[in-house]
């Protein structure tokens, strides 16, 4: 697996932060090995779906410069809760280096047929990106979420950016991505039909993207690489 996904899988940062910070609270030893009991009754995610959206978003960072502002994990209550709302909520910049929300969707399959069954439907990808076009409640709730996470941050100043030009734009600026997470032969049919039709309900200055990521194992497998990434 790649070694930019596992962090995004973990949030290695935030969870290497968050142990410094109860060492810091523990004065005994009784309560230097209740902190090691509690660390180590952490459930890692082992997920399929989950790890694809892993793999999406440090894709996404890598080639499209996506800048994700807030881990979703951490909003779970409960170790397998599965969190309603877009896959993707983040920023990205422009050649003038103004921010624009991008919101998107990531889908599994290892279905023969091409396109997948997890595009089409009213819980398939295209529809759940189509309604972030035609729907501004659940614009006003990405933004909002957004809101609450960037507010008093470094990325506050993004946050501002992205939704004035989103008001000046009648709330079309921002980008769209659905991601595809395949462990098939690469087939062109997978996203061409799909990306036809989603076009004609899509005009500037929103833009989308579809894009297709081909695996070289099976997606079953990929709990077995959740490790730490090895050193090069």
């Amino acid at each position: 697996m790649s070694t930019q996904a596992i962090p995004r899988l973990t949030d290695a940062d935030f969870a290497s932060e968050f142990e410094e910070h109860l060492k810091g609270l523990t004065s005994t030893g009784f309560g230097e090995e209740n902190l090691s009991v509690l660390l180590e009754a952490e459930i890692p995610e082992t997920r399929s779906w989950a790890i694809g959206e892993a793999i999406a978003e440090a894709w996404l960072e890598l080639n499209e410069q996506v800048i994700w502002p807030w881990h979703h994990d951490r909003d779970k209550r409960t170790p397998k809760a599965s969190l309603p709302g877009k896959d993707l909520i983040g920023f990205a910049r422009d050649e003038q280096g103004q921010a624009y929300f991008v919101f998107g969707e990531v889908k599994s399959s290892s279905q023969a047929q091409s396109p997948p069954n997890v595009l089409n439907g009213a819980k398939g990808m295209i529809k759940q990106i189509e309604e972030v076009v035609n729907d501004r409640s659940i614009v006003h709730q990405l933004v909002r979420w957004l809101f609450a996470r960037c507010k008093g941050t470094e990325f506050e100043e993004d946050f501002n950016e992205a939704t004035s030009r989103l008001f000046e734009s009648g709330l079309t600026d921002f980008s769209l991505y659905g991601i595809l997470i395949r462990d098939t032969a690469p087939n062109s049919a997978d996203l061409s039909g799909r990306a036809t039709a989603i076009s004609t309900q899509i005009s500037n200055p929103t833009d989308c993207q579809l894009v297709a990521l081909y695996l070289p194992c099976a997606i079953g497998e990929l709990p077995s690489y959740v490790t730490e990434p090895e050193d090069d």
